[in-house]
Parts: structure tokens; C-alpha cells; sequence
């Protein structure tokens, strides 16, 4: 499943967007057990429980909905980026 989106996002990039994808730069992963690097950024999913009190009844549709039960959390490189700074002038 995972070959096949990729597969068809390159097809968008390239036949829409004329971008071509780097094949040694992608990479398939499962967000919520191994971290992802992206521009130096460290980016992962935290997921956490829900129970029953948590579900709610939306109103006029008939729908039970529960929250949402994933975070994405991004982690940036903050020394990198304090150096970046200072190299830049800005700090």
C-alpha cells in the first residue's frame, strides 16, 4: 500500500508539477515506530489512548465521533539552528 501511494504521489509530481523525485532520498517508514528526518527536522507521531467518555455524539447527524488519537510531534535541532543564527547575524 505504502509503494503504491508513493508511487502515485511521484506520478503527480512529475506528470503535474514536472518534479522529479530522488529514488535514494525516499524513504518508507512507519511514523510511529522509527523517527523521521526531513530537512533536519526529526518528525514522529505520538499516539495515545481514548476511552468510551471520551467519545461524543454529534448533534443533528446521528455520528459518534471519538477525538483524534495521534500527535505529530516535529523536533527541531535547536543548537543547529541557534548557530545558524549567530553565523547569519541574527543573534
Amino acid at each position: 500500500m505504502a509503494r503504491k501511494i508513493k508511487d502515485e504521489a511521484n506520478n503527480f509530481l512529475k506528470d503535474i508539477l514536472k518534479v522529479e523525485l530522488s529514488q535514494e532520498k525516499i524513504k518508507i517508514t512507519h511514523v510511529t515506530q522509527e523517527k523521521v528526518n526531513y530537512l533536519g527536522f526529526q518528525i514522529s507521531i505520538k499516539t495515545k489512548k481514548y476511552t468510551e467518555s471520551q467519545i461524543s455524539f454529534v448533534e443533528n447527524s446521528g455520528i459518534m465521533r471519538r477525538p483524534s488519537n495521534a500527535s505529530v510531534i516535529i523536533e527541531a535541532p535547536i543548537e543547529k539552528l541557534m548557530q545558524k543564527l549567530i553565523d547569519q547575524g541574527f543573534a
